[in-house]
């Protein structure tokens, strides 16, 4: 869904269900190597639920100028990252949402000014968990870092 209810506004918003479970997996192998019944369990890196917010504020300035407020909120239920054993904590990772933030500056067509904040609750949620030679490895998401950029369109 996307809105601009005033002018100058606008507003954004997506969600995602999905209810993504094995019909019959009678012989999928656990991280121990194990046979077992994975039958009804959630795919791997399947939230249930998803959804993301975004509002976005122009500021008209002198001279043509633009100034831009917009700030954006992406949120995801439970993942788990294997087939089997997804009792464990250490299966899945409960859910979690990032908050980011830009302020930009467009003298014109060609040049964009910014600064951004990403993650700026510095939330950490784990994206991938494999294990190698029987050591777990997981992987985070990035954490709170800010920054400036500057773009030529042409």
């Amino acid at each position: 869904m996307t809105a601009s209810p005033f002018t100058n506004t606008r507003f954004a918003a997506n969600t995602s269900y999905t209810d993504a479970k094995f019909a019959s997996f009678p012989r999928a192998v656990d991280v121990f190597n194990h046979f077992v019944d994975a039958s009804g369990n959630v795919l791997p890196n399947a939230p249930k639920w998803q959804y993301f917010l975004s509002t976005a504020q122009d500021f008209p300035l002198a001279n043509g100028w633009m100034l831009t407020a917009d700030a954006n909120y992406r949120w995801r239920d439970t993942i788990y990252f294997y087939f089997t054993n997804q009792d464990a904590s250490t299966e899945r990772d409960g859910p979690g949402g990032t908050f980011n933030a830009r302020l930009s500056l467009k003298p014109n067509d060609t040049w964009t000014f910014a600064a951004f904040g990403t993650n700026l609750t510095n939330a950490r949620i784990v994206t991938t968990d494999v294990i190698t030679f029987s050591y777990p490895e997981v992987g985070l998401n990035q954490p709170r870092s800010f920054g400036v950029s500057v773009e030529a369109h042409f």
